[in-house]
């Protein structure tokens, strides 16, 4: 496996580009934003692992292969947290019903947010069920809060900073964000190996 170190900066700077370059092309059609996330993800741990830089080739190869179940996941999400959302945002927190309602979407809208960060990450490096993947992308999430925690914050500042850089954003954000996701799976790679025999 290869290592971060000031020789091979250079080299994990273009793949970045590469890599936001290739999501951002692949998830043109927001329904796709699932599967091109998973082969962003397979393509990071490839070139991790091996040192390679056949990115795009790679990157493709995932997509196709993982497509079916990170659509019919990112669907689901999609559809669940864009409700969630729309609940929050109309549900009156001022007394009812509906204030108990709108409280509760709030760790709802949080845990959806905590399994999206996993979900495909799992999917990319584990052969499981879509159903299997959700449920492990919740176990993993909530075991590893601070990381949960940690990545939703990297990922507010990405933006911040892309609102004064709007370059980052363009050339490096999701690049960067699926690089350091695939450095947090590694934390948690033996609990889920060990999540996974219990089930089998």
């Amino acid at each position: 496996m290869e290592h971060f170190n000031i020789r091979n900066i250079t080299t994990w700077i273009y793949r970045t580009m590469m890599l936001n370059a290739l999501f951002v092309l692949f998830s043109l059609p927001v329904i796709t934003m699932g599967a091109a996330s998973t082969a962003s993800l397979s393509t990071v741990h490839y070139l991790r692992e091996s040192g390679q830089d056949d990115i795009f080739r790679h990157f493709v190869m995932s997509f196709k292969m993982y497509f079916k179940p990170a659509t019919k996941v990112w669907s689901v999400l999609l559809i669940v947290v864009g409700m969630t959302v729309y609940n929050v945002l109309n549900f009156s927190p001022l007394g009812g019903i509906q204030s108990v309602l709108w409280m509760v979407q709030w760790p709802l809208l949080f845990q959806l947010v905590v399994v999206t960060i996993f979900v495909f990450a799992i999917l990319s490096r584990f052969e499981v069920s879509s159903i299997r993947a959700l449920k492990l992308a919740w176990i993993i999430g909530n075991r590893n809060l601070l990381l949960s925690v940690g990545f939703i914050g990297a990922v507010v500042i990405g933006i911040e900073i892309g609102r004064y850089i709007p370059a980052i954003n363009l050339f490096l954000l999701s690049g960067a964000l699926h690089i350091l996701l695939d450095v947090m799976l590694d934390v948690s790679y033996k609990r889920i190996q060990l999540d996974l025999n219990l089930e089998a």
